[in-house]
């Protein structure tokens, strides 16, 4: 399969691969790849890295701009409740229902909670950055845990 097209900046480029099964798969294939240009301006790596891998790099590259104390309490949240659990999933594949299953079954109070999504979210803008995703599905993600410290005594 080929086909040229111009990126979001008049460069013109063409998109070559090949090894499908079935010219039907081949032609598929084509037209998601034409539909990402048309509704993103730019083609999508199929990126098989894992939410742990891109929290990892993440932290080394942008990571070492923060106080110690922020990345040293982003890497404790990471270990506790991300890396062993959901952490372990491709990026990719991670979608807003299965976030939002997540963050729903979490048994830690509403702080911990809180840096659990702040982590999240760091680490999905850096992976939109990077184009490793297309869209950022943490947006729309909401923590159902009451929070117990605004409540009148």
């Amino acid at each position: 399969m080929y086909f040229p097209y111009v990126d979001v900046y008049g460069v013109n480029k063409k998109y070559i691969k090949g090894g499908f099964k079935t010219k039907k798969e081949a032609q598929y294939h084509e037209a998601q790849k034409k539909n990402e240009i048309v509704n993103h301006g730019e083609l999508f790596d199929d990126v098989s890295k894992t939410f742990n891998q891109v929290f990892i790099e993440y932290m080394e590259v942008e990571g070492k701009m923060y106080a110690r104390a922020t990345e040293q309490y982003y890497w404790f949240t990471f270990r506790k409740y991300i890396e062993n659990t959901i952490g372990n999933r491709k990026i990719s594949g991670l979608k807003y229902r299965e976030l939002q299953m997540y963050f729903n079954q979490l048994t830690c109070g509403y702080g911990n909670a809180k840096n659990i999504k702040k982590v999240f979210n760091v680490t999905y803008k850096y992976a939109m950055r990077n184009g490793y995703i297309k869209e950022n599905h943490m947006k729309l993600v909401t923590l159902n845990i009451k929070d117990t410290t605004k409540t009148k005594k």
